[in-house]
């Protein structure tokens, strides 16, 4: 049967949250997914604001540099923060905690193909002030954009003829070394883009990204949102989100739903 956008949106959502299994960037993602849906746009001074409300109540496993970031947006701006904690780590910002949670961008029509990088850029920047990070979620939404939208491409090819220009070259150049396990945001979505690549089955993507990353939350959580686009919602089975309570999945599949309406 020939999968539809909403399948694939609803795939997406849920293969993001079945690859989550500590869930803090899943979070993340259902707050930037609520502020589009409410704003009807992008709006960064809202989004940030959503994810500090967010941390102040709950918030856990958003990575070391975000969770600098929003403790110091207490007594400082978020640009403030951002500046400050770039400093603090030497310009070591180029984590993945926002291509973890940019899913939603992708998803939403009212975001078209031309501003996807540029906004993907300012939504890194909440909180990563390195432009890699938001070259690597530039790269990452183009590649789940066409996959929502039918592609039949293998991701590799996807990523090479959309990625932008910095994340494009080191994929060239990295392509052929083994996968990394760590945490900087271009060696995470390349080991992700590896797993999708080789695999036949949403199963098999996601349970090789695991055992590859073991306990570290790093490209797992990329393979299930893109395998999910790829394979659409049912080849995400209940024993993948078996960690997930019933309240956050229903708020998944609604906020799915309603992104895909947008």
């Amino acid at each position: 049967m020939e999968l539809t956008r909403s399948d694939r949106i609803q795939g997406a959502v849920q293969g993001l949250l079945a690859g989550d299994k500590i869930g803090g960037p899943s979070r993340m993602a259902l707050e930037l997914a609520e502020g589009l849906i409410e704003s009807g746009r992008y709006d960064a001074i809202d989004i940030v604001r959503r994810y500090k409300a967010w941390y102040d109540k709950e918030g856990f496993d958003t990575g070391k540099i975000a969770g600098m970031v929003l403790r110091r947006m207490s007594t400082m701006s978020n640009e403030s923060a951002v500046m400050d904690v770039d400093d603090y780590v030497g310009g070591r910002t180029a984590g993945c905690n926002p291509v973890h949670r940019a899913l939603p961008l992708a998803l939403v029509r009212f975001v078209d193909d031309s501003a996807l990088t540029e906004i993907a850029n300012s939504e890194a920047r909440l909180t990563h002030r390195h432009p890699m990070a938001g070259a690597v979620s530039g790269a990452y939404l183009k590649i789940l954009r066409e996959l929502i939208n039918g592609s039949t491409e293998n991701v590799l090819d996807i990523a090479l003829e959309t990625s932008p220009v910095d994340f494009r070259q080191y994929l060239e150049d990295q392509w052929c070394n083994p996968p990394s396990r760590g945490g900087y945001a271009p060696e995470v979505l390349r080991a992700a883009l590896h797993f999708t690549n080789t695999a036949i089955s949403f199963d098999d993507a996601l349970e090789s990204a695991v055992g590859f990353a073991g306990p570290e939350n790093y490209c797992p959580v990329l393979v299930g949102a893109l395998a999910g686009a790829k394979w659409g919602d049912e080849s995400v089975s209940p024993a993948h989100l078996s960690h997930c309570n019933s309240a956050l999945l229903q708020r998944a599949v609604e906020t799915a739903d309603l992104l895909n309406r947008l």
